[in-house]
């Protein structure tokens, strides 16, 4: 079989292909699957998607002048159900947020009703406070619309090679630096998110410089914290940007703890959460977490729970 797709006309899919001398088997035969992304929408629709026979030939290359019929099918459209879920996974998460920057800088054009299911902050228009807001949901500032739960795509768990590491850069018997990396990304990255828990009573986070965003991530990229003057044991980060970042390995982000007087690290564990990944705002992955040890410098894997909130 030779297949050839051409996708340049906008609305429009053709395709072909040979057996060379060859034919189909008799019977009902998937010859081809086509995936798209729906637009948002003002009200729910159907839509229909119009098949074309321009030519079908036997296995001589005649053209065949009957039994060639084509059905068209139909595909219905639905209206979102929760404001500034963008890519309809049921929860606000940092691709909801690229998607929003996107259409703030016109890298999308925002149609009226993009506004009213994006205006997370009822200010009637589009603005970075609606960033802001699913940022702080991501991190858990606010609670996720409903208490929503859905379940993410798995990244890192044999279908590819993407991981996160957490390492030490840093280890004296007064403070501790730790960097989260994103290693061996098969696509672009434009925004992620993850949560650090630590042991407070033995390591504090340092002053305004003990959390900071890794080189990876854009200069543009809206960045916020959570956890940082509570010192409870959990910090958390999210960061997006309307465009994928220039590079997708890289530390994503760098934070510092002092050490409690006369604490023994080798009881000091730092557990990463799932680390959410972000390309273009859709098709989010999650990369399993990691457990470090400050004292060895051991490494085990977390758990890959797949469950979100």
């Amino acid at each position: 079989s030779v297949p050839l797709v051409n996708t340049g006309v906008k609305g429009e899919i053709r395709a072909t292909f040979s057996l060379g001398g060859n034919s189909l088997p008799a019977g009902d035969q998937l010859i081809g699957t086509v995936s798209f992304r729906a637009r948002s929408v003002q009200e729910s629709l159907e839509t229909v998607l119009a098949l074309q026979d321009l030519s079908i030939s036997d296995s001589t290359g005649n053209i065949l002048a009957s039994g060639t019929d084509v059905v068209s099918g139909k595909a219905r459209v639905v209206v979102r159900g929760m404001t500034g879920d963008n890519n309809a996974n049921s929860r606000l998460d940092v691709g909801d947020a690229t998607r929003i920057q996107r259409l703030l800088v016109g890298l999308d054009r925002a149609r009226a009703w993009d506004i009213t299911a994006n205006d997370l902050n009822d200010s009637g228009d589009l603005d970075p406070g609606d960033v802001t807001k699913v940022l702080r949901t991501v991190v858990g500032l606010d609670p996720q619309p409903h208490g929503n739960r859905s379940i993410a795509k798995m990244g890192g768990d044999g279908e590819t090679d993407e991981k996160v590491e957490l390492s030490l850069t840093e280890k004296t018997a007064d403070s501790v630096t730790v960097q989260v990396k994103l290693k061996e990304m098969k696509g672009t990255v434009s925004g992620a998110n993850f949560e650090l828990m630590y042991p407070a009573e033995l390591l504090k986070l340092k002053d305004k410089t003990s959390h900071k965003k890794g080189e990876m991530v854009s200069k543009d990229a809206r960045v916020i914290w959570k956890g940082v003057s509570e010192q409870n044991g959990k910090v958390a980060m999210a960061a997006s940007s309307p465009k994928p970042w220039e590079v997708k390995d890289g530390v994503l982000a760098e934070l510092s703890f002092d050490v409690q007087g006369g604490a023994d690290l080798s009881k000091a564990d730092l557990e990463l959460g799932q680390v959410e990944v972000s390309p273009d705002g859709f098709d989010n992955r999650m990369l399993a977490g990691l457990e470090l040890n400050v004292g060895s410098g051991s490494v085990e894997a977390g758990a890959a729970v797949k469950t979100t909130a």
